[in-house]
């Protein structure tokens, strides 16, 4: 049975040597699933190592796109596996990113089953206009779906209870209806 991997770590490389001469200075390396990455840090940066580190956890970060409870879905997830599949198609991507990061200040904390008919009115009221929010939500130029009326819903597999999807978050709409 193979090893588990350790996952992505930081590895001090002393410094090499041919005789008594140091033909390389030690330096910081990140090892990944057993490939060397060069930080570009050496004796001293050990700060700047970690952050290198902690910047390729994050970039190598990416949700899984399989069949899950709305209840263990975070809506973060959501927009950052949106802003994947649909940033290349904007003709206007800084308006796109504005928008991205206005929905995730209010929705990046919340799971996908928060996503009700009174956090969208609430969205609303933080966003300030019905137009602004509206805005936000639209996706492939269509309307969000109102949620008090009960359309375009999505619904837990493990409780039964219907939540809405507001626009960007239609990725997950073939989940369980």
């Amino acid at each position: 049975m193979p090893r588990q991997s350790r996952g992505p770590r930081l590895w001090w490389r002393k410094d090499r040597r041919k005789g008594r001469k140091v033909f390389a200075r030690g330096t910081w390396l990140l090892i990944d699933r057993g490939q060397h990455h060069p930080t570009g840090c050496f004796a001293g940066e050990d700060r700047q190592a970690q952050e290198f580190l902690a910047a390729y956890i994050a970039e190598k970060y990416s949700p899984e796109r399989r069949l899950k409870d709305i209840e263990s879905i975070d809506v973060a997830d959501v927009l950052s596996v949106y802003d994947e599949d649909s940033r290349g198609r904007q003709a206007n991507k800084a308006k796109f990113d504005e928008r991205l990061a206005r929905l995730a200040k209010w929705w990046g904390g919340k799971m996908l089953s928060d996503v009700t008919g009174v956090n969208c009115r609430a969205y609303t009221k933080f966003r300030g206009s019905n137009g602004g929010a509206r805005r936000d939500c639209a996706y492939r130029g269509r309307r969000p779906r109102c949620p008090a009326h009960g359309d375009h819903v999505i619904r837990s597999m493990t409780t039964g209870r219907r939540t809405s999807l507001m626009a960007p978050l239609d990725l997950f709409s073939d989940l369980s209806i």
